[in-house]
């Protein structure tokens, strides 16, 4: 499965889409007997969210003075990085009440905290093995995704 493993942006389409041909082509295989809702789970660990986009995001929404006040953009923007690299799921729990308290991003971070989305970038959300994911760029650069694929093999 790990020759699948990539990081994308997050649309939906793109990862449901992935995760539905990842389960057809073992579908089609005779020598892989998991089931659908097997594969399923498998495709879900296969995924890292391309941090550049998130990072984007965080800046659009943070230069939104009707949702985040000048005087704590860098305070917002700091917090939103810290979400990335929280190890427990109660930190991450925490922190994203913190979040919601401080400024008035619930559509933006019920969005990233979905668990789908949340599960491809924040690390106590990450399905993907932490070696694993170590081993992916953290961007969907093409060019850098593809030389880090090749330099695996």
């Amino acid at each position: 499965d790990t020759m699948f493993e990539m990081v994308v942006d997050f649309s939906d389409p793109q990862r449901i889409g992935f995760e539905l041909a990842f389960v057809d082509f073992w579908l089609q295989r005779d020598d892989d007997q998991r089931s659908r809702d097997q594969l399923k789970m498998a495709a879900e660990t296969l995924l890292r969210g391309c941090e550049y986009h998130y990072t984007k995001s965080v800046q659009r929404v943070s230069r939104a003075a009707g949702i985040i006040p000048p005087d704590s953009r860098n305070a917002f923007v700091q917090s939103a990085h810290n979400l990335m690299h929280i190890d427990s799921r109660e930190d991450y729990e925490r922190h994203i009440q913190q979040m919601h308290q401080q400024w008035n991003i619930n559509p933006w971070l019920s969005w990233w905290t979905r668990p789908e989305i949340a599960r491809m970038i924040f690390d106590s959300q990450r399905t993907m093995p932490a070696e694993r994911a170590a081993l992916l760029p953290n961007t969907t650069n093409a060019e850098e995704s593809m030389h880090a694929k090749i330099y695996s093999i």
